[in-house]
């Protein structure tokens, strides 16, 4: 079975107004932030996490992306770069129970809630 992907922003600010902390960008703390919470989370075998250069969500810092063969391709924004990892992989769980991708927003977090900027429709190749 093909894995979901969580693809993190490696250049995210921080927040809007301030690019660092701590000498790191958001991502670079949200991404720290996944690992170090994935490290005992049962589907981590599932689970492929990949720093990106950029997801184009520049006006909503930080972003994630969720993807995998056969479901939509959601993209989150301005997520909190300290607080925001538990609640993503909380998110992918509903993601790779569900059929299609489609997690309704009453079953996502609540920092994930209002920060879904894109849903992208699944499609397979001819």
């Amino acid at each position: 079975m093909a894995k979901a992907v969580i693809f993190v922003c490696r250049y995210c600010l921080f927040a809007p107004q301030q690019p660092t902390q701590e000498g790191k960008t958001g991502g670079q703390h949200l991404w720290e932030a996944l690992q170090e919470h994935a490290l005992t989370w049962d589907p981590r075998t599932e689970v492929e996490f990949r720093q990106v250069d950029c997801l184009s969500g520049c006006s909503h810092p930080a972003t994630v992306a969720v993807a995998a063969p056969g479901k939509l391709s959601c993209l989150f924004g301005d997520l909190p770069p300290l607080e925001a990892a538990p609640q993503i992989l909380t998110f992918v769980e509903h993601y790779l129970a569900s059929p299609d991708g489609a997690v309704p927003r009453s079953q996502r977090p609540p920092l994930l809630q209002p920060g879904l900027l894109a849903k992208i429709p699944a499609w397979d190749s001819p």
